[in-house]
């Protein structure tokens, strides 16, 4: 099963059933990379390993990862999907790691409390800039983006992303 996060700087490994396979890649690809981490048979499983240092070197980012089997003439892809690349935390430095729903939202109620910094003035959506919209559009952009926020803050608490369940009072 793919993993939903790999950390960058974090050891990589990763089982999956061998079946009639004695080998694998596993390929993560986005606009910016193409990674492949080569599967080894091991026992009744084909594992993928990288080791710390390699994922140190992968880029954050969402990736579509894709698993393909192979017993030397017939190739499976046996899994698809995607995965989240997170910034090594002893690398990362002074980074921002909030989602853009986050900082979004966070721009939105600062301007609607009159505390907006000129960066998150000039934050713009669908065209506009915060200090251009409307009190009753600054709040509709709030409600739906703290929905979003929640579902995303409690999806990462329980290490599913968007596919946690959350229940929204209100």
């Amino acid at each position: 099963m793919l993993p939903a996060k790999i950390i960058a700087g974090d050891t990589l490994s990763l089982s999956i059933a061998a079946g009639d396979y004695t080998a694998g890649v596993l390929y993560l690809e986005n606009t910016a990379a193409s990674i492949s981490v080569a599967g080894t048979l091991t026992g009744s499983a084909i594992e993928f390993k990288a080791n710390a240092a390699t994922t140190g070197a992968y880029s954050a980012g969402k990736y579509f990862a894709s698993v393909r089997l192979n017993d030397g003439t017939v190739y499976e892809t046996v899994e698809t999907g995607w995965v989240e690349v997170v910034l090594d935390p002893a690398a990362a430095g002074n980074t921002d790691r909030r989602p853009w729903q986050r900082k979004v939202l966070d721009a939105l109620e600062a301007t609607i409390l009159g505390k907006a910094s000129q960066d998150q003035l000039s934050l713009s959506i669908a065209g506009r800039s915060l200090s251009r919209m409307s009190p009753s559009e600054l709040m509709d952009w709030r409600d739906r983006l703290r929905r979003e926020v929640a579902v995303e803050e409690a999806g990462s608490a329980s290490g599913f992303g968007r596919f946690a369940r959350v229940r929204l009072a209100g």
